[in-house]
């Protein structure tokens, strides 16, 4: 179980490297969150309320800032019964991101990788909350949040982001 945990990480590092070289050609500037965490722990925001993961990038420039959370994905998931394409994720994290969001003031965007489709999409938190249509859903006992993968935003083909951290 440690070892698909490490290697899990190792892919969605590899995949915060990929989104944050694409904000870079953006024009955007990055601070990657994980490289303030420790080696096991999601990076943390300590606030009056408790304590709260914070997304994996901030992107920014002298006009804006934003939070990115990069969650990559082999493919999407069928619908049992009906068949839609969807992609979901953990519904704690959700919960620490509206968090972080309403404490920093910082708007939080969530983007899905997916391998399969070779696309990459999402929306900003406050956006994809309205399309989301199962917030109790549990997958291995944890809740999780789903959305169709065709209502979220297409910003990108996988395929186009750079491979390499800048």
């Amino acid at each position: 179980m440690r070892r698909d945990f490490k290697r899990s990480r190792e892919i969605g590092r590899v995949a915060e490297d990929r989104v944050a070289a694409w904000l870079e050609t953006l024009g955007l500037s990055t601070l990657r969150s994980y490289l303030a965490g420790g080696e096991d722990k999601a990076p943390r925001l300590q606030t009056p309320q408790g304590t709260r993961i914070v997304p994996d990038l901030l992107g920014f420039d002298p006009h804006d800032q934003r939070w990115f959370e990069v969650k990559w994905k082999q493919s999407c998931t069928s619908h049992f019964k009906s068949g839609t394409m969807q992609t979901g994720f953990d519904a704690r994290h959700h919960t620490d991101y509206l968090a972080v969001q309403a404490t920093t003031g910082i708007e939080v965007v969530v983007l899905f990788l997916h391998e399969e489709e070779n696309e990459v999409r999402g929306g900003a938190l406050d956006v994809i909350d309205a399309l989301a249509y199962s917030h109790t859903a549990a997958i291995h006992g944890k809740p999780v949040r789903f959305y169709r993968w065709h209502d979220l935003q297409r910003f990108a083909k996988l395929s186009d982001l750079p491979l390499g951290a800048s």
